[in-house]
C-alpha cells in the first residue's frame, strides 16, 4: 500500500510539474507605448463681437465682487473697460415701490448688437446674453438710465 501511495504521489507531482511547464511565462514590466505628438487645432480668431462679449463678462464679473453693486457701478466698470458711455444703459436699483430690486440689468450696444448682463446677489449671480436691439434702438425694455 505504501508503494501505491508513493507512486500516486509521484505521478500527481509529475503531472503538476508538467502543467507548470505549459503555463505562460511571467510577463515582463510593460513598456509604455510612445505618446503620439498631437498638434492642437488652432482656435479660430475671436470676432470683434466675441471679444466685446468676453470683455463685457469679465468686467461685470469683476464689478459683481465690489460693494455696492448697483447699476451705476456696472456702468462705471464698463465705461472704464472702454465701452462708450452713450451705448450703456441700466435698469433702476429700486422697484416701483422703493424696495431694493432683486436683480438689475445693464447693457451695451456694440456693432448693432446688445450685450445684456443681469446681476442678482445670491443664487442668481451674473448672467449675460447677446440679442438684437429693440426697434427703439436701445437694449432694455422699460425705464432705463444711461
Amino acid at each position: 500500500m505504501k508503494a501505491t501511495t508513493l507512486i500516486t504521489v509521484l505521478l500527481g507531482t509529475g503531472s503538476l510539474l508538467g502543467l507548470a511547464g505549459c503555463a505562460d511565462p511571467v510577463p515582463e514590466e510593460p513598456v509604455p507605448a510612445p505618446i503620439p505628438s498631437v498638434t492642437p487645432a488652432p482656435m479660430p480668431p475671436k470676432t470683434p463681437l466675441q471679444a466685446s462679449h468676453a470683455l463685457f463678462d469679465e468686467t461685470n464679473l469683476r464689478t459683481s465682487n465690489t460693494v455696492p453693486t448697483g447699476g451705476a457701478a456696472f456702468l462705471a466698470g464698463l465705461e472704464a473697460a472702454g465701452f462708450a458711455a452713450d451705448t450703456l444703459e441700466t435698469t433702476t436699483d429700486l422697484t416701483s415701490v422703493g424696495l431694493k430690486a432683486p436683480s438689475i440689468q445693464f447693457a451695451a450696444l456694440v456693432d448693432s448688437t446688445c450685450l445684456i448682463g443681469q446681476y442678482g446677489p445670491g443664487d442668481t449671480g451674473y448672467r449675460s446674453v447677446i440679442v438684437a436691439p429693440l426697434v427703439t434702438g436701445g437694449c432694455l425694455v422699460g425705464e432705463s438710465h444711461r
